[in-house]
């Protein structure tokens, strides 16, 4: 069985998960009920008409040796990355699923790497045959935020925000496939981590186990509800290939101008450089950038991906590289 603690799931390899995560699943679901593709995904077919999906795979390839815990925030990082993106998620539905729960489940991999296990999925189910009313996705940063891609279902985006989720644009999960294959709603949500994909990432518990609260709410509203959101994507936005998903032009222009950081957000910095030498320490770790190859160092207003500078990746949003 598998260690459902976030330290210990954020140490195991995705092909050491991919193989235990179904006999773990066991405990939940019937057997007969777990189908598993021995590479891509593995989906548990449950009772409660809404499918939870996370990802197996993080960007981190290093082994994971230590993890430092900040007891009084509750937070947990690494100085070889802690793959929150998307251990949290995997945690989250974990938590779920010992609580009683039983929604149907999609655990992918190669999320990060366009979403091959999504794209298997969707070819071997290529329809959503068991009347799943919404998938969520737990594979987002930060808390209470939701994102829903193309979606315009305008009932369906409400629904999700009345949970207390403030909406937010994102480039790319695993449900801008399934989502449109199936014709079906769908929407990503918080699970606490921040710094994606950067050796500085963190997960912050105490935001995990409140999206993990107001999911177990929606399932236990979803068997009640009757009527059907009605699958509508947004047509008039043109949409164009950026280097980590489709993402629309409007929307990352109306929005690429960082937000000046708070004082609750500087405060945060200065408590992990004081107390956390070690956070600091990878906080400032220099790099050579692919693409140009200069040297920078990471930091709070760096980009996504550590191996290409900021300069860079502004560059290729703009569609200049």
């Amino acid at each position: 069985m598998l260690n459902t603690n976030i330290k210990e799931l954020c140490k195991i390899k995705e092909s050491t998960l991919l193989k235990r995560m179904p006999k773990h699943s066991n405990q939940y679901y019937n057997q007969k009920n777990i189908i598993t593709d021995n590479k891509n995904y593995i989906f548990c077919k449950g009772n409660i008409p809404v499918m939870l999906n996370a990802h197996l795979d993080t960007v981190h390839h290093q082994p994971i040796k230590e993890i430092y815990h900040d007891q009084d925030q509750n937070v947990y990082f690494s100085p070889q990355g802690m793959g929150g993106d998307d251990r949290a998620g995997i945690y989250s539905i974990l938590q779920i699923l010992e609580s009683g729960y039983k929604p149907y489940v999609l655990f992918t991999t190669g999320e990060e790497l366009g979403g091959i296990g999504a794209r298997k999925f969707i070819k071997d189910f290529p329809k959503n045959i068991y009347k799943i009313k919404y998938i969520i996705a737990l594979d987002r940063k930060g808390e209470g935020e939701a994102v829903f891609y193309d979606i315009d279902s305008q009932d369906f985006i409400s629904y999700i925000l009345q949970f207390g989720f403030i909406e937010e644009f994102g480039s790319f999960s695993d449900i801008s496939i399934i989502a449109p294959k199936w014709r079906t709603v769908a929407c990503n949500l918080s699970v606490g981590y921040d710094h994606a994909h950067q050796k500085q990432e963190i997960i912050n518990l105490n935001s995990t186990h409140k999206t993990i609260e107001k999911v177990k709410t929606m399932l236990d509203e979803s068997i009640n509800l009757k009527k059907p959101f009605k699958y509508k994507e947004i047509k008039h936005i043109p949409l164009t290939y950026s280097y980590y998903g489709r993402y629309p032009y409007n929307i990352y222009y109306n929005n690429k101008n960082k937000k000046k950081k708070s004082k609750k957000e500087k405060e945060k910095e200065d408590y992990y450089s004081k107390h956390f030498p070690v956070y600091n320490q990878v906080y400032n770790e220099e790099f050579n950038c692919l693409y140009c190859g200069q040297i920078y160092s990471l930091s709070m207003e760096s980009t996504i991906y550590e191996d290409i500078c900021i300069h860079c990746e502004s560059a290729m949003l703009n569609g200049e590289i």
